[in-house]
């Protein structure tokens, strides 16, 4: 058995990087043609009921725990989770399900049944299952292709978090963007997401996130969602605050690279990164 320290996303080479910014591009929503998890017999794919009766010899596996954004609890029991493998829309095809699972009751996941370790990452994804009423906005989070390198049969990528967003969050977020002056719809347009910490994976506080190329419309997350999660009433944050967990939030973002900074005090690698239609995308920054 491998073990893997938690990760959110960390894309660490430009392979990755390159499957990421067409995966952003539109090649999920274009080429993907369902919603939530696989219920396809004819797939091939493992799929299993909360991991129940998975067979962890045969492929490798992802397990860990899921947090709701707006509960700060787990995620709700009975969503799906998907690993997915993005390579092939590097060239415009479809992204290839790999494995699909759900959320336990206290909120733990196993996906198990990974046949290939996908040399750009992969992308572990929570939706309502097929067939089930909207309950969630997807979430898409990735996993490093440094993390499951040469990962093969009966190996285990362990305490991977994955995020999921209910429709009554994305509501609230929705009604706070407004309030700022946003004029969007995040339903539509999607956003990214993400977590700046210091190499320990605690928040960092008066951190900002900057576009090389464009100018985004980030919006930082506080402590006191009372007045507004991403400022006082029509007043923004300006910076990352560690009662707000150091997120930051932009809204459509567009294809870029994106760094994050705090005046020297930390170094973080920069990124290049964007936002998915309808889709709540999370990233990490940590410090090196």
């Amino acid at each position: 058995m491998r073990l893997a320290l938690p990760t959110l996303i960390h894309p660490s080479n430009p392979a990755f990087i390159a499957g990421l910014s067409l995966f952003f591009a539109g090649c999920w929503g274009r080429n993907i043609p369902y919603e939530g998890g696989v219920t396809d017999s004819d797939t091939g794919v493992a799929a299993t009921t909360c991991g129940e009766d998975a067979d962890l010899s045969s492929g490798f596996s992802v397990t860990g725990t899921t947090l709701d954004l707006g509960t700060g609890g787990p995620a709700t029991a009975g969503l799906c989770i998907t690993a997915v493998d993005p390579s092939p829309a590097i060239t415009g095809g479809t992204p290839t399900v790999l494995a699909t699972s759900e959320v336990c009751d206290d909120g733990t996941f196993v996906v198990a049944g990974i046949q290939t370790a996908p040399s750009i990452g992969m992308f572990l994804i929570i939706d309502d299952c097929e067939g089930e009423p909207d309950t969630v906005m997807k979430t898409a989070a990735g996993i490093a292709p440094t993390a499951i390198a040469g990962f093969g049969d009966g190996d285990q990528l362990t305490d991977v978090q994955a995020l999921s967003v209910s429709l009554g969050w994305a509501a609230t977020e929705q009604t706070d963007l407004e309030t700022l002056g946003w004029s969007g719809d995040l339903a539509t347009s999607g956003y990214m997401a993400g977590i700046i910490e210091d190499a320990t994976g605690a928040p960092v506080g008066g951190a900002t996130v900057t576009c090389s190329g464009c100018v985004p419309q980030v919006y930082y997350q506080d402590g006191d969602p009372s007045d507004g999660i991403y400022g006082a009433g029509t007043t923004a944050n300006v910076a990352t605050d560690p009662a707000g967990g150091g997120l930051f939030m932009i809204p459509a973002a567009p294809i870029f690279t994106y760094s994050a900074g705090d005046g020297d005090v930390h170094t973080w690698s920069s990124t290049l990164l964007g936002s998915l239609p309808a889709y709540a995308v999370y990233i990490r920054f940590t410090a090196q």
